[in-house]
């Protein structure tokens, strides 16, 4: 029996739950107790293994209770620290008061600069705002030669397009022109074989039928000559334009061919500015340069704010340290309740309810957790006498497990 009193005895009482003065209202309430550890009326304990299995039973809640009271005292006397630091600080004089107060709204300045500077819409990610800072000497530069070169290639896209129409309207041209020329060398020979059909019939009709025939010669070859003249000079015309065209679609092909070595010339160095730069257009360049402008400056700006945080942290950790908080550190992340008394209510409040809160846990997990199970452990050795040596030796061999 003393080796488990020993054992249950090591969980002294942190605190008096009777001088809690923190919530009047507080009626210590317990959670119920529910299914913690098993019914010993299911249990044999004249089976020694089923009576070994539920005293370890009861020493493993009785341990995890302890671990778990050792980590709410813990919290229990962060919390207390954190009251008894603001007890304090309501106990300053004015004057004191007032250099805290000017010290804290330093650090929440600079707190509500660095919170701006993280929701600011324009970013850039590290590697976008290196490129664009090596290229922020040359920029303006780059962003002049790229919009050059795209206003030429603008005008070489519009110069190939007219050579392209003009090549279109040549080729239709010399269609019509071959047209033509195929035409008027048919008319002629038609001209000449239907000459030659006249002539016959005439002869035929002036040696066969004895008719005068002279003014059929006369028509006829008259006839035959205004067209085979007019035919040779449509062909000749059709002739001498196709010379004329021929030529100009010569000039063409070499006026186009020097068009497409400049415009070759002028997308292999549209590429190499693009690669130069990081950017495929100049009107893409100045946006990034616009942002990254932006973005230097907010940069600058956190720089700026980084280091007055700093220095308002020193100052600030040196007030709170020379006021004797034991917990100065904590203060720099609530800053404004230093200026802001119904803020510091807020947060007093809550530290009073989350010290209940932890009171509730330690007593439940004290009275509840672990004390029935210590209960079990003493109502088996009073129920079974017999058996009091045997739940000795394995509290005394007990070896709390690990906690995961």
């Amino acid at each position: 029996m003393g080796i488990i009193r020993d054992i249950l005895k090591k969980w002294r009482r942190p605190f008096d739950l009777d001088d809690d003065q923190d919530d009047p209202d507080n009626e210590n309430v317990y959670r119920e107790y529910t299914g913690i550890v098993r019914e010993r009326k299911h249990i044999n304990m004249h089976d020694r293994a089923q009576r070994e299995t539920y005293v370890r039973g009861c020493l493993d809640q009785i341990s995890y209770a302890a671990r778990e009271i050792d980590s709410l005292n813990g919290e229990y006397n962060m919390v207390t620290a954190y009251l008894k630091d603001i007890e304090i600080i309501d106990s300053l004089a004015s004057e004191d008061r007032a250099l805290l107060s000017q010290a804290a709204e330093k650090v929440a300045a600079s707190q509500d600069a660095r919170e701006r500077y993280d929701a600011r819409k324009v970013k850039m990610d590290e590697t976008e705002y290196r490129m664009a800072e090596r290229l922020s000497l040359t920029a303006d530069e780059g962003i002049e030669k790229l919009k050059d070169a795209e206003d030429y290639q603008d005008k070489i896209d519009s110069d190939l397009k007219k050579l392209s129409g003009e090549r279109r309207a040549m080729k239709y041209r010399k269609n019509e022109l071959n047209a033509v020329i195929t035409d008027t060398k048919s008319m002629t020979v038609m001209c000449v074989v239907t000459l030659s059909i006249i002539i016959t019939l005439l002869l035929i009709l002036q040696f066969v039928f004895k008719m005068d025939t002279g003014w059929g010669y006369v028509i006829a070859g008259g006839v035959a000559a205004v067209l085979i003249a007019t035919l040779f000079v449509h062909h000749q015309d059709a002739v001498s334009d196709m010379k004329v065209l021929n030529s100009e679609m010569n000039r063409l092909v070499v006026v186009t061919n020097k068009v497409k070595i400049r415009y070759v010339n002028n997308v292999n160095l549209l590429e190499y500015l693009r690669l130069k730069y990081g950017a495929e257009s100049s009107k893409e360049l100045e946006r990034l340069m616009d942002r990254y402008e932006a973005e230097r400056s907010a940069r600058e700006e956190w720089y700026r704010n980084s280091s007055a945080l700093d220095e308002g942290e020193k100052e600030l950790m040196t007030l709170l340290r020379q006021y004797g908080l034991r917990d100065p550190v904590i203060w720099l992340k609530q800053s404004n309740a230093l200026m802001d008394e119904r803020e510091m209510v807020e947060i007093r409040h809550n530290l009073i309810k989350r010290r209940q809160t932890l009171r509730e846990r330690v007593s439940y997990n004290r009275d509840v957790i672990a004390g029935k199970a210590r209960e079990e452990i003493k109502g088996i050795v009073r129920q079974y006498p017999q058996y009091s040596d045997s739940v000795t030796a394995i509290v005394d061999s007990y070896v709390p497990e690990k906690a995961g």
